[in-house]
């Protein structure tokens, strides 16, 4: 026996059995992670095994059992000791660098290939806008094979994520988060519903893997969440936590037909902040063994369309009633910070009432700090910015009215 198992097997006689048992689950969904086609999926996974250490290794070394790769893993770790890169001369390098092509290369200003990324970005954006997802996914993904390191690669990581999941989701799944509504009070649970919907013309079925010591499959929801608290002036704070939801292991859905999952949010202690609105984005993804359908198998991430809360501050919370009331009486006998939590209670459809108040506020301040807050609170109602001046504000505001709604 492996001295690493020795020590391994000791450790585990002081374990309660408990804690050994979601270890070992723990470690076992990392390995599936590792050994995903999807590559942000395996690099969660390499990035979270590792701190297991050896324990790790008798997972890793059935999933490669499992996939038929375990002999050659260990011919690979055996070739790797004794490699060597082979011998190049001197004559060689010389014939490289007496090539003409290679030397007509080297002119060439570095830019080119930036310039040539940047333009075909653009080319599959459009695709995108165009809803044409699958042609904006294959440019994207030569995009990144060809220059991975292009200063438009980051931009184009993300679009190539983006199609990749809008297709899914107008395709064969849908995914969506809900939520009853947008404005809690602190102290009130949050209560949110993931959905996955049949978009295919015919039934399918999402399955995952079974644990490695047998069983039922188990499915996994992981929920990433980020809460983040802005004061008026533009300075924020942020807190990133993570939950992971155990799901049915088989979800069979008919063309149509719907799965759905209540959970509560568990953000109660994070930035809990008294004075200021709690903005909550609630990010989902789940990544199957395989979708069945038709007889074919599918693998795809599936990547939930995010939810968005905010928590309300206790002595807030009556602004909830009326919110555009609670604008103006904020305005005539608040503070500034009064009118900013005010503003950001505001639903859609009475942003443009509340940037009405707001300019008129901006017009009749009388010192050049209330003109200062008007103008910030301004921005981040409306995401413009024309600083002070009332009257470019109001011009604006007068242009956006005349606009025809599509």
């Amino acid at each position: 026996m492996r001295w690493w198992a020795i020590a391994f097997g000791a450790l585990l006689l002081q374990e309660p059995p408990e804690d050994r048992a979601k270890r070992e689950e723990r470690i076992a969904r990392l390995v599936e992670w590792l050994a995903d086609p999807d590559p942000e999926v395996r690099a969660m996974g390499e990035k979270d095994l590792p701190a297991f250490g050896k324990s790790a290794l008798p997972a890793v070394e059935r999933k490669l059992e499992e996939k038929g790769a375990l002999f050659l893993a260990r011919m690979l770790r055996d070739l790797d000791r004794g490699r060597g890169e082979g011998w190049v001369d001197e004559k060689a390098i010389r014939a490289d660098a007496a090539d003409p092509a290679l030397k007509e290369l080297a002119k060439l200003d570095k830019g080119i290939a930036d310039k040539y990324v940047q333009a075909r970005y653009r080319e599959a954006l459009a695709y995108a806008q165009a809803k044409n997802y699958q042609k904006g996914l294959d440019l994207s993904s030569a995009l990144l094979v060809l220059e991975p390191r292009s200063t438009a690669s980051d931009a184009v990581r993300r679009l190539k994520r983006y199609c990749d999941t809008m297709i899914t989701q107008t395709t064969l799944v849908e995914a969506k988060i809900f939520q009853e509504k947008i404005c809690y009070a602190a102290a009130e649970p949050v209560d949110l519903t993931l959905r996955l919907r049949n978009l295919f013309r015919s039934a399918l079925q999402i399955e995952y893997e079974k644990p490695g010591g047998g069983g039922p499959a188990k499915g996994v929801v992981v929920v990433e969440i980020e809460v983040r608290s802005t004061d008026w002036e533009g300075h924020s704070r942020s807190f990133f936590k993570h939950q992971e939801l155990g799901i049915d292991g088989e979800i069979p859905l008919a063309s149509g037909a719907q799965w759905e999952r209540r959970f509560r949010l568990e953000v109660a202690d994070e930035l809990d902040d008294r004075l200021h609105v709690r903005e909550v984005v609630v990010n989902a993804w789940t990544q199957p063994a395989k979708i069945e359908t038709e007889g074919k198998t599918v693998t795809r991430r599936l990547q939930f369309e995010p939810g968005r809360v905010k928590l309300v501050p206790p002595q807030y919370s009556k602004n909830l009633e009326n919110p555009l009331e609670a604008l103006a009486a904020a305005m005539e006998r608040g503070t500034v910070h009064d009118v900013f939590v005010a503003t950001q209670l505001l639903p859609e459809d009475q942003k443009d009432a509340g940037a009405d108040l707001l300019i008129r506020w901006l017009a009749r301040a009388e010192s050049e700090k209330g003109r200062i807050a008007a103008a910030n609170l301004l921005a981040s109602l409306t995401g413009q910015k024309f600083g002070t001046d009332a009257r470019a504000w109001a011009d604006w505001q007068r242009n956006r009215e005349k606009k025809p709604t599509k």
